[in-house]
């Protein structure tokens, strides 16, 4: 592949670093991979929505990246906040971080 686009879909795989390293196996030598995904959330959510994961530090992904052979192009933090719900009344907003790599 010359492109990978994985928006909003780490948080639902258990084994997301599988996913991964699946995501840069089948990435050709000069592709690119975006990743998008949430921050770190309050674990009370992930119950309650069934998300497999409670968002992530950035990092992980980008140490899992680069485990595999990619090189890091860019990071961008804070690319949205969503409001995802709501617990016991609470509004509950979730940042959203951008990582582009290529292998």
């Amino acid at each position: 592949m010359d492109l990978i686009f994985c928006k909003l879909v780490l948080t639902e795989i258990l084994e997301w670093r599988k996913a991964v390293s699946e995501i840069t196996r089948v990435t050709r030598k000069g592709g690119r991979i975006i990743i998008i995904d949430f921050h770190s959330y309050n674990p009370e959510w992930q119950q309650r929505s069934g998300d497999a994961h409670p968002g992530f530090d950035p990092e992980e992904i980008v140490d899992n990246l680069v485990t595999n052979g990619c090189a890091i192009l860019q990071i961008i933090h804070d690319v949205d906040i969503r409001q995802i719900g709501s617990i016991n009344g609470d509004i509950l907003h979730v940042g959203v971080f951008l990582i582009e790599a290529g292998k």
